[in-house]
């Protein structure tokens, strides 16, 4: 799957636009809600396949990129696991 057909491109791009605004915040950092938003978007769990394929190359990305991606990942990652424990409430955020 290309990046431009990749879903996760507009989320990638508003967090991009958002954070300009604050200097290039990490995005769990921000204290914008706007940031938050999208972030827990990014993150959900049914992102988890097109986060594994955004990722795919992620050693070429640039610090900013690569950082986020990881970071992304693993709290995706983290948000399927509580998914998937018994009794845990799906994950509702939007």
């Amino acid at each position: 799957m290309g990046r431009s057909a990749n879903p996760l491109l507009p989320l990638w791009c508003d967090l991009d636009r958002l954070l300009l605004r604050e200097f290039m915040c990490l995005p769990w950092e921000s204290q914008n809600p706007a940031v938050h938003a999208v972030w827990e978007r990014l993150t959900r769990p049914d992102n988890l396949v097109a986060l594994e394929n955004w990722g795919l190359g992620v050693e070429s990305f640039n610090e900013f990129a690569r950082e986020s991606t990881l970071r992304a990942l693993a709290e995706c990652r983290a948000r399927v696991a509580e998914q998937a424990e018994p009794g845990a409430a799906p994950d509702t955020a939007v």
